[in-house]
């Protein structure tokens, strides 16, 4: 059986999506301490990523601390972040 180790690459408009998000976590406007200010910084880590595999791992780490943001933009902003992730997936199968 072989294995392909090399990394997959992500459709344009996927990756587009993902910084698009990333940037909209960076703006948001936060508190010392907040578990928001980690998010952030795996956003802003994100918009370097490259491969679907990052990415799909750090939409998981930004959503799990995006836990505590309320709010209609953040509703609309977590559920668009579990669906990119889940086209994503989608690519990779």
């Amino acid at each position: 059986m072989k294995t392909n180790y090399l990394p997959q690459p992500i459709p344009k408009e996927l990756k587009q999506e993902f910084k698009y998000f990333c940037r909209v976590i960076i703006d948001i406007p936060t508190k010392p301490g907040a578990m928001i200010n980690c998010a952030k910084a795996y956003a802003e880590a994100g918009l370097g990523l490259w491969t679907a595999k990052e990415i799909t791992t750090q939409i998981l780490y930004i959503l799990a601390n995006l836990s505590t943001w309320r709010g209609e933009q953040a509703r609309t902003t977590k559920a668009s972040l579990r669906e990119l992730h889940n086209k994503i997936n989608a690519e990779l199968s």
